[in-house]
């Protein structure tokens, strides 16, 4: 939480960019229910509440990934570089892709069995992290994230699920709140952006903690080796 107060007003901002589109496209996709599939017009309703999970869940990955970017440039006493820069440099088509990956891997679990979901979290969780820090394309990823993993599954799931579960406990209440005084769409994104900025810093620094338990070197930012 101390790197969090250090660094919010980097964060939050940095959190409703990655997130806004994910906010505007859940504002404009209605809850579905379905309690049977009993026709095509079911199997299509069944349909659009994954395609709703997984807008839900997309974005978390991806901000994991840039927000893994910032605390390997503070681990180095560096100061990330200008917004434009940093930007060019995140891997964008490796995160995006690992992000709708997880997101759906995710939703699919969580829809059918529940635990699936959870394993597909902790196993693969760290994978944006990994992109990020080690260069690695999205297969190489979710392979060494789940070798990662495996050896501290409990702790993992502790940190990553348990985090999960707790910052959408504090989403809930805080969108109960603010629901009177703003948009639901502004409410939203203000409490995704404080509380998944959060999840992300979780994120990295469980990556790296994992990488280094392992006895493996963090790889410095590409200036900093320069």
């Amino acid at each position: 939480m101390s790197l969090y107060r250090r660094h919010w007003k980097l964060l939050a901002p940095l959190a409703v960019v990655v997130l806004l589109p994910q906010a505007v496209l859940g504002a404009v996709i209605d809850d579905v229910e379905v309690d049977r599939i009993e026709s095509i017009a079911d199997v299509l309703n069944l349909f659009s509440v994954f395609v709703f999970t997984v807008v839900a869940l997309g974005g978390e990955a991806l901000l994991a990934g840039a927000m893994t970017a910032l605390v390997r440039e503070w681990r180095v006493g560096h100061q990330p570089p200008p917004a434009p820069e940093f930007l060019r440099s995140l891997p964008w088509i490796s995160l995006i892709t690992v992000d709708l990956l997880l997101a759906a891997g995710t939703a699919l679990g969580l829809l059918l069995f529940v635990v699936p979901g959870l394993l597909v979290v902790t196993y693969f969780g760290i994978s944006p992290a990994v992109i990020e820090l080690e260069g690695r394309r999205v297969p190489g990823a979710l392979r060494r994230s789940a070798s990662l993993v495996r050896h501290n599954f409990g702790p993992v799931f502790v940190l990553i699920v348990g985090a999960g579960l707790i910052t959408e406990v504090m989403a809930e209440g805080l969108n109960l709140a603010f629901h009177e005084v703003a948009p639901d769409l502004v409410a939203g994104l203000a409490v995704d952006a404080l509380l998944e900025s959060i999840q992300g810093l979780i994120i990295a620094l469980t990556a790296i903690s994992l990488i280094q338990l392992q006895g493996d070197e963090v790889p410095p930012p590409a200036h900093a080796r320069a």
